[in-house]
């Protein structure tokens, strides 16, 4: 027999009539006086490969017949683009329901491209039919200020060459070592040296496991990058990323050999990206010697 469950309840409101009357809107762009309310961005500086969130409030004057696209546009001084991001308005709300008066909200989230030059910036934001033609644009005057990273494009003195290829993506370069030999409560200060083959679109997370020789895990950290510094996405080609990790030794761990592993894997699906020899994703880094005062 089929059995049904009451899960709660739902509320199905009309658009938004009441915020915006009477007040004066930011901007009216196109013909067709397309009305945009307010614009709210989540930050004001931001790392390349980092997210942003932009939120904004659109209406129309008259009713709306053809669908429209937003394209968010960071320029420079000198009002060049220097990257530019596209949406759909309203994908969830069909033109033909908008009627006028009626305010929508929508949510733009993105990342910025790994390859954006640090600098002040200001967003722009444009209107476009589904040909892609702009049929009006609105400068906020809203800024961001984009701090480029310190980049090496060679890998640091002193590196323990491991070169592991990771999926098509990311070289577990070499790793960089205080001791293989630790005492019960002390911490290893290990530095993963990461190379990047190729622009990574997503935020990938990095683990290092303290395994014991019956394969339980011991110890661990996980984490972006460079203690959440540099996210994956803002790794240029062929660029070295250096990532430290303090792994903490704990109180109750047996003395003995112990192998120090490490790899990448996606936030959202666990998955790991896997190497030739290392088919599970977890790269051997070095055993490790625990002892006890």
């Amino acid at each position: 027999p089929l059995h049904t469950a009451r899960l709660g309840s739902l509320q199905i409101a009309r658009p938004d009539r009441t915020s915006f009357a009477g007040a004066q809107p930011l901007a009216l762009l196109g013909e067709e006086w397309w009305t945009l309310w307010d614009l709210q961005v989540d930050r004001y500086e931001a790392a390349p490969g980092e997210l942003i969130g932009i939120h904004a409030v659109w209406g129309g004057v008259g009713i709306v017949t053809e669908r429209r696209d937003v394209r968010l546009s960071l320029e420079g001084v000198d009002a060049e683009t220097e990257a530019q991001f596209d949406f759909q308005l309203s994908p969830e709300f069909p033109v033909g329901r908008w009627q006028p008066g009626e305010a929508l909200r929508d949510q733009y989230v993105f990342r910025l491209p790994a390859s954006i030059p640090g600098g002040a910036y200001s967003w722009r934001v444009n209107l476009r039919d589904p040909e892609g033609t702009t049929v009006g644009n609105f400068l906020s005057g809203i800024s961001l200020k984009v701090s480029d990273p310190v980049r090496s494009f060679s890998a640091p003195d002193g590196t323990v060459l491991l070169n592991v290829s990771l999926g098509d993506t990311a070289v577990l370069y070499g790793y960089l070592l205080n001791t293989r030999r630790v005492t019960v409560g002390d911490k290893l200060a290990l530095t993963l040296v990461w190379k990047a083959r190729t622009e990574i679109p997503e935020s990938y997370r990095v683990f290092i496991h303290l395994i014991d020789e019956s394969g339980r895990l011991r110890a661990q950290s996980d984490g972006e990058p460079a203690g959440w510094s540099r996210p994956t996405s803002g790794w240029l080609p062929e660029e070295y990323v250096s990532d430290f990790h303090s792994l903490n030794i704990p109180d109750d761990i047996e003395k003995g050999s112990y192998s120090l592993r490490a790899g990448i894997y996606h936030p959202h699906t666990g998955e790991r990206m896997a190497a030739a020899v290392f088919p599970d994703g977890s790269v051997l880094i070095t055993d490790i010697t625990v002892i006890r005062d």
